[in-house]
């Protein structure tokens, strides 16, 4: 029999984790499915959200954060498990082109076809010579975001911005500006 809702925060209020537990168990399944009709999900990535989702419902029933739901607490947590997914995809969907304009500066745009791979390699040392001459806290902020893998938030923590909004458009500049020097630098490169 499933858990009813008022069965749920009953439990939460008195601490019985045998109740959360199968109503998790009981969603679980459900979540998982939808996941995969939905959004097209692979079960690790439906799990993820899961989990993600499932917590962040718990710990507001235990703070008693929730919001005034009209629906059902199985509907408002497939609500928090949507907004997750929405915002990974978002967030796939910018590290995809942020990867492409990284990929812009190693184009072969740059280089005439006729290039042997000696040149292109210069070539490439000179990419990486103007990023690792840019200035602070650019030259950092590229490091991390693309080569160490760290998120805008993260770098935003680390550099003390507000928040990984500012940080999206600092590392939008420091990318253009990465970019023009390239650009610059590629167009006074002679062939000999």
């Amino acid at each position: 029999m499933a858990i009813s809702d008022r069965q749920l925060l009953e439990a939460v209020k008195t601490g019985n984790q045998q109740v959360v537990e199968r109503y998790y168990l009981d969603v679980h399944a459900e979540f998982i499915h939808w996941c995969y009709k939905q959004f097209a999900l692979d079960r690790e990535q439906a799990l993820d959200a899961f989990q993600d989702a499932f917590v962040i419902f718990y710990e507001k029933l235990c703070r008693g954060t929730m919001p005034d739901i009209k629906s059902s607490l199985k509907t408002y947590l497939f609500a928090i498990g949507k907004h997750l997914i929405y915002r990974r995809f978002q967030k796939a969907d910018i590290r995809q082109r942020n990867q492409e304009q990284m990929a812009y500066l190693s184009e072969d745009r740059f280089a005439p076809a006729f290039l042997e791979e000696e040149e292109q390699a210069q070539m490439e040392q000179i990419a990486l010579e103007a990023a690792r001459n840019m200035k602070e806290p650019c030259r950092s902020i590229l490091q991390w975001f693309y080569f160490d893998r760290l998120s805008l938030t993260v770098i935003a923590q680390k550099l003390g911005y507000k928040n990984d909004n500012v940080m999206k458009n600092k590392k939008a500049r420091c990318l253009q500006k990465l970019r023009k020097t390239v650009e610059k630098r590629l167009k006074n490169y002679s062939v000999d």
